[in-house]
């Protein structure tokens, strides 16, 4: 394992993806963005 951030932001709320937001090393930002599969 790697530690990418000490701190993580998490975001959620009905209808909306799950953004997870780290901050890294250099001054860059970095997202992940989970949404359920719509069929």
């Amino acid at each position: 394992a790697y530690r990418v951030s000490d701190i993580l932001g998490l975001r959620f709320a009905t209808n909306m993806p799950l953004e997870l937001t780290f901050d890294i090393a250099g001054g860059g930002t970095l997202k992940y963005l989970l949404a359920p599969r719509m069929e």
